[in-house]
């Protein structure tokens, strides 16, 4: 158990510009309450402070600092980032994260990934971590929902027209509908949900209580439950973390008419909607489909030269 008052007072204070996967409750509905620890520097840029949460597990002798499961970026965050200036970004980086940095523990294997407004971790180069990119694909829901819609790619207009009128799109807070969908898409992959029903179900709960998730699901003229997008969102993001589709689902194109949906509801109430990644070249693609803009985000990496030697 870690003591992260200072981390959770921080918070509080700046709460309007904390993202989703740095805020206190989600770090302890997908680490345990307090199972993980919220660093604050000393060091301050501004008036502020920068805050860094890790989640450190051992397994088989090995410690490690990872993302939890479905938490897309946790790096260093200073509240307010992007209204500094490029100049001003710099200097805060250079000015509080050397700091929280040299308070990481030493563990075997480190990787995190930065908040895309982040664009430079230079002290994190300096310290011998690999600095990659990788990316996500991101739509501006503060432009009119006409201009988005017009940015579709033709194929996805085409499946969002047809057969509209046989289905309904409903507001679900029953995660037993939509887990069972999801289950589906990893199944055609030949491979098993990274988390547990009751993980998600517990996550899917408190988002319920902080009024921070939403889930979508599309049925039939029966009422059948055919795809579902489960959605969190912060003050200024809007992140779809996952997404579940039966075989009848697939054929009328339900995701598409799901995320459609999903826009229009936060058209003009949020800034950005986040398709959360991937890097894997058929889904990247459907995130462009809809017109996703790509960003690129760093990703952190360290391991110590024993993991190195029993990988190698």
């Amino acid at each position: 158990m870690f003591n992260n008052q200072k981390y959770r007072d921080y918070c509080n204070t700046y709460a309007s510009d904390i993202p989703l996967f740095h805020q206190p409750w989600w770090l302890d509905a997908v680490a345990g309450e307090d199972q993980w620890q919220g660093l604050v520097s000393d060091s301050i840029f501004q008036g502020k402070a920068s805050i860094l949460p890790i989640c450190l597990t051992k397994k088989w002798g090995f410690s490690k600092i990872h993302k939890p499961l479905l938490t897309t970026y946790q790096g260093p965050m200073w509240a307010g980032y992007a209204q500094l200036s490029p100049s001003e970004q710099i200097k805060m980086v250079h000015k509080t994260w050397p700091e929280l940095i040299e308070r990481v523990p030493s563990v075997s294997s480190f990787r995190h990934t930065l908040f895309p407004d982040f664009q430079y971790a230079f002290p994190f180069h300096e310290a011998g971590f690999q600095v990659n990119v990788r990316y996500t694909y991101t739509i501006d829901l503060n432009q009119p929902i006409e201009l988005i819609y017009d940015n579709f790619r033709r194929d996805v207009k085409r499946k969002i027209k047809h057969q509209w009128g046989a289905y309904q799109i409903v507001e679900s807070g029953d995660l037993g509908l939509f887990f069972p969908l999801m289950e589906k898409v990893y199944q055609r992959q030949n491979r098993r949900p990274p988390f547990t029903y009751v993980f998600l179900n517990h996550l899917f709960s408190k988002g319920l209580q902080k009024e921070q998730t939403k889930l979508f699901l599309l049925q039939n003229s029966a009422q059948k439950k055919l795809g579902g997008v489960l959605l969190f969102f912060d003050h200024q993001r809007v992140y779809l973390l996952a997404s579940g589709l039966n075989e009848e689902g697939r054929k009328i194109g339900a995701f598409h008419h799901l995320v459609w949906y999903a826009l229009k509801y936060f058209s003009g109430s949020r800034s950005v909607f986040d398709f959360c990644g991937s890097m894997i070249p058929n889904v990247a693609d459907s995130n462009r489909s809809f017109g996703g803009v790509v960003a690129g985000y760093l990703e952190l990496r360290k391991e110590n030269r024993w993991l190195k030697a029993i990988k190698n």
